[in-house]
């Protein structure tokens, strides 16, 4: 008997394998082989599993006992068989699991199910489904129900009427508008955080103890009747009111209601029970009002304590308006204005503007730089509120100056000749043309324009002007300047010359000359005309040039002083002059003036910029209020030299033959960038940012690629990469977040395992040339290895400057001194992750793209998605798969080009993302953000 049942296991055995498809046997093997007799109610394995891998699960003779490793399964053996661990199995098909009509506890957590059919195991007492891909759940035939986990599914509603005996129920992170809980008398703990609950019955469950309801939208939820309730975990809902008069059995830090709208909290009786107000201070934002104040009295005289024993207290929220500042734009002009502090719903008078634009007046304030007919402006002095601080206390607005182009009047005098003196209406900035001579002499041909009586010819007969004068309601006369009529003869040889000066006058309007260079041109050409007929043929063709080359020479020498001058104004505008003294101002003011008289003065393009160099290094080196240095009461003592006198007088430092400078300026805050590029190509900028501007973008203009990076130069002497720099057509982009200087240079880091031909190897070197990603060891990048919870929070932590966090941690699986405790610390702190589940960080978990998508989103400030940016998710075969909790940022982060789908049309939202993609997303993601 015992060889016979030892021969008949083996054959099993082998059978088993073959089913598996671990084993190919012969076909004659196979027939040798003892085939088990299948009875009337038995199942066979190959039949009634589809589900390749439950299958294989099942005939492995080390689960269950060895029972079905033989490809069957009597009903006595199933009748045995209550307990089934399927867990992270990869199942994708349950079917075949209704035969298990015994079965108490089925594990099938961490799969790919998307339907799950329990209606044929009535005997279940625990469930664990979670973390797959089912939409709904019927257990109406599972009345033993006891604990049920169904965690991170796509279940839109869950009805367990009925069922007295469910004593845990675990569905957080679903879609879920509805859950049903009536008749669930038993039950003692609910965990349903992060789904869509707009209402929540609890009338049937007095037994309660445990409720953690995160992230909903409940609006109102009844506890009074709860009197075994310990924990009461509600945050993040929109409660206006919540009583807990009668749950006198909490439990400390076990009542949680922040971030709701709550307006009244009612509080238990329960003398020992301390309530701290971190668990019920913040409240979400309401139009206008961020903060908020919690009273013990609703006249709002006692202010809550940070720590209160409650003794059927009722505390009562006072909401506080939201402050922002107003800060003023020239927006062309130049000056400068102080911001001006507002608080919402109060209104604030507008300044006049102290800005100044030659050629316009100053007509009204707008939130646009080039308002439309639909934008609101405003008048100086008017009376304005709510301006900003919408959401936010401290917000910040930015209102543009609007310029009038003054209005002027042009006469046109005959200056001798006959007819009436004439008028034309002018606009600043707005061309004219001259119209033909209204008068005449006898004799004599109309040669131009002057602008004196006795004035050489400043505009030509019919010529365009502009910009005559700047002054609103200006005039200017033009005198009209006679000549003797040029003979036929004369003519083909003086037309060159005139189309040259015409032409030449009628481009340029004569808006970048003074009155010297003019008087200059028109006087050359003047003498030109009245000996050129005395001139043969080779000199009339040598002054045809030379004057008109002339001209171009000093065209170009006026604008670039107009450009040099304007270039220093709008520098010295960018200065704050409250953080000078009286001295350092007038010091400045005399800088500015000498540096302006300099540029006029300059008889070359070379010497106009290096006035306004010279003239900027002047102005920066004044000092601020406080470092100003002492004056000596005496002469210092002499040094101990042959020569007397202490030594050598200290020598300016010269800038090496070929330096050049300029000035770029951030229109939003006013901040500037002094750029130095020197003779050998070495790039360097002095940022500056306005008070009260905690960062800008400034355009650095050089010569780069993607590896090009700003470097900050600290106090201390110690450098720092500065992240947030993207370089585009030959300007590196640089986010600042204080003043200071910056060297601009290249770094190309290099790893072993990442070639110039991989398609992540820009995105690689982009993120590990600012910083934001260093390799594994051993000079490997490790691009297609998984990237963890940690490495994403690090990345996101360096991106942000590595800013201070509070001490300790919010995680309890984050161990003090982990490299990166700083950085999930700070993720947890500005809502960039709320972590997995209570308490716990899961720093060693993959980051799936959904995940990695929430957190770009939130680290951008959550913006507010449009109507089509909503439907991105429609566009893709499995948008629906989407996590209710990241379908907004999948959206943008579709929108914004930082994630696409596969060759298939698929997103893959749950899918594993590599360090080779996520460096791909975070150079996307940056460039999105440093603009």
């Amino acid at each position: 008997m015992k060889l016979i049942g030892l021969k008949r296991r083996a054959s099993s055995l082998l059978l088993a394998m073959a089913l598996a498809g671990q084993l190919t046997l012969p076909a004659a093997a196979v027939q040798g082989v003892e085939q088990p007799a299948v009875q009337g109610g038995d199942v066979v394995i190959e039949e009634t599993f589809p589900d390749r891998t439950f299958r294989t699960w099942l005939l492995d003779r080390t689960n269950l006992g060895g029972v079905g490793a033989d490809g069957i399964l009597t009903q006595q053996e199933i009748e045995g068989i209550v307990t089934l661990n399927l867990s992270g199995m990869g199942l994708t098909d349950l079917s075949g699991v209704e035969v298990f009509f015994n079965l108490q506890i089925l594990d099938c957590a961490n799969n790919r199910l998307t339907e799950l059919d329990v209606s044929g195991n009535p005997k279940l007492v625990r469930l664990y489904c979670g973390n797959n891909l089912l939409k709904e759940l019927d257990l109406s035939n599972n009345p033993d129900i006891a604990y049920l986990a169904c965690s991170f599914n796509r279940l839109s509603e869950l009805n367990l009427a009925g069922h007295e005996k469910l004593i845990a129920l675990n569905c957080e992170m679903n879609q879920m508008e509805k859950l049903d809980l009536s008749g669930c008398s038993e039950l003692i703990s609910l965990y349903c955080r992060n789904n869509q609950l707009e209402e929540l019955d609890l009338t049937d469950n007095g037994k309660l103890e445990f409720i953690e309801t995160f992230d909903n939208r409940l609006t109102t939820i009844d506890v009074r009747h709860l009197e075994a309730l310990r924990f009461l975990h509600i945050d993040h809902n929109r409660l206006i009111e919540l009583d807990m008069s009668h749950n006198q059995k909490l439990e400390g830090g076990g009542f949680v209601v922040h971030n709701n709208r709550a307006e009244k909290i009612f509080l238990p009786n329960q003398p020992g029970l301390m309530i701290d107000r971190e668990d019920y201070e913040e409240q979400d934002p309401i139009l206008g009002h961020d903060r908020v104040v919690w009273y013990l009295d609703p006249e709002f005289t006692t202010e809550a304590p940070a720590y209160l024993e409650a003794k059927g207290q009722t505390l009562y929220s006072l909401r506080i308006p939201n402050r922002y500042t107003i800060y003023f734009s020239a927006n062309g002009g130049s000056g400068s204005m102080a911001g001006l502090s507002a608080v919402w719903d109060e209104e604030v008078e507008l300044p006049e503007s102290s800005f100044r634009r030659y050629g316009y007046t100053f007509s009204h304030w707008s939130e646009q730089a080039k308002p439309d007919e639909r934008d609101p402006v405003y008048a100086a002095g008017e009376s304005v509120q709510n301006l900003a601080g919408h959401n936010t206390d401290g917000d910040r607005v930015t209102l543009y100056a609007c310029w009038q182009p003054n209005e002027y009047t042009i006469f046109l005098d005959p200056n001798g000749g006959e007819g009436e003196r004439q008028s034309l209406s002018a606009t600043y900035g707005k061309p004219v043309t001259l119209p033909e001579v209204p008068f005449h002499k006898d004799g004599k041909e109309l040669a131009g324009w002057a602008l004196q009586a006795n004035g050489t010819v400043r505009y030509p007969d019919q010529g365009q002007v502009q910009n005559l004068t700047g002054e609103p309601e200006g005039e200017v006369t033009l005198y009209a300047v006679w000549r003797t009529p040029i003979s036929e003869l004369q003519k083909p040889y003086l037309m060159e010359l005139d189309q040259l000066f015409q032409s030449y006058a009628a481009s340029s309007g004569g808006k970048n000359y003074t009155s010297q260079d003019w008087e200059t041109l028109s006087a050359a050409y003047q003498q030109a005309m009245l000996h050129y007929q005395e001139l043969d043929a080779a000199k009339k063709q040598y002054l045809s040039t030379s004057v008109y080359k002339g001209l171009e020479d000093r065209h170009e020498l006026a604008g670039q002083k107009r450009n040099e001058v304007q270039t220093l104004e709008s520098a010295y505008g960018g200065l704050d002059l409250t953080q000078y003294s009286e001295k350092g101002q007038a010091a400045l003011a005399q800088a500015l003036k000498e540096g302006i008289e300099a540029i006029e003065q300059a008889s070359s393009v070379a010497q106009a910029q290096q006035a306004r160099t010279d003239a900027w290094a002047a102005i920066s080196q004044v000092p601020v209020a406080g470092e100003e240095p002492e004056e000596p009461s005496e002469p210092p003592a002499g040094g101990g030299g042959s020569g007397g006198g202490g030594g050598a007088p200290e020598q300016p430092e010269e800038k090496p033959e070929g330096d050049t400078e300029q000035t770029v300026t951030d229109e939003k805050t006013g901040a500037s960038a002094v750029v130095t590029t020197t003779a050998d190509g070495a790039v360097s900028a002095q940022v500056t940012l306005p008070q009260g501007v905690d960062q800008a973008v400034l355009p650095i203009p050089c010569a780069g690629d993607i590896n090009t990076v700003a470097v900050l130069e600290e106090k201390d002497g110690s450098t720092r990469v500065l992240p947030r720099s993207v370089y585009r057509n030959g300007v590196l982009t640089v986010r600042m977040e204080r003043s200071g200087r910056i060297a601009i240079v290249q770094r190309k880091p290099s790893f072993t395992d990442v070639s110039e031909k991989d398609w992540f190897a820009q995105p690689v070197q982009f993120a590990a040339s600012r910083e934001l990603f260093s390799g594994i060891g051993g000079g490997a990048f490790g691009p297609n290895e998984a990237m963890s919870r940690a490495m994403l929070v690090t990345v996101l932590y360096q991106l942000e400057g590595r800013p201070e966090t509070s001490q300790g941690t919010v995680f309890q699986d984050v161990p003090a001194g982990a490299r990166y405790q700083m950085a999930a610390q700070w993720a947890a702190e500005q809502g960039i992750t709320g972590g997995t589940e209570e308490g716990k960080f899961s720093p060693n978990t993959s980051i799936s793209r959904e995940s990695l998508a929430l957190m770009l989103y939130r680290c951008a400030g959550s913006p507010k998605l449009s109507a089509g940016e909503l439907e991105q998710l429609n566009h893709f075969q499995d948008g629906d798969l989407v996590s209710s909790w990241s379908r907004e940022a999948m959206a943008w982060a579709c929108a914004n080009k930082i994630l696409a789908g596969d060759p298939q049309g698929r997103l893959m939202p749950q899918e594993a993302s590599t360090r080779a993609q996520v460096s791909t997303k975070i150079a996307q993601f940056v460039a999105l953000t440093t603009q």
